[in-house]
């Protein structure tokens, strides 16, 4: 997004964003996927009343799960392993003016 516009004036823009997260890997030989995507197509009208010239911008928020990965011999369930992860998945997709000067 490129809109912008000096304090009074407004600002409308279209735009069409998509985050997502993948993530593959494998433990002791055994793989695992995971993969998402949020997308947005949206059109934005602010006034711009609080800068002497502004953008819109966007930002996305991220519900964050942190955990611990365990896994198991699955003849005699004996913990072969575990790792710790981290995982962020875009939960939403804000706009709002952001300040030029």
């Amino acid at each position: 997004m490129s809109a912008s516009a000096a304090k009074g004036f407004t600002i409308s823009t279209n735009s069409s964003k998509a985050f997502g997260v993948i993530v593959e890997g494998a433990i002791k030989g055994l793989g695992f996927g995971l993969n998402y995507v949020l997308s947005s197509s949206t059109s934005y009208t602010v006034t711009n009343n609080v800068y002497n010239m502004a953008h819109i911008g966007c930002r996305v928020v991220y519900e964050v799960e942190k955990g611990t990965r365990v896994y198991y011999n699955a003849q005699n369930n004996k913990e072969l392993g575990r790792n710790a992860y981290t995982y962020k998945k875009p939960k939403t997709i804000e706009y709002d003016l952001i300040k030029v000067y």
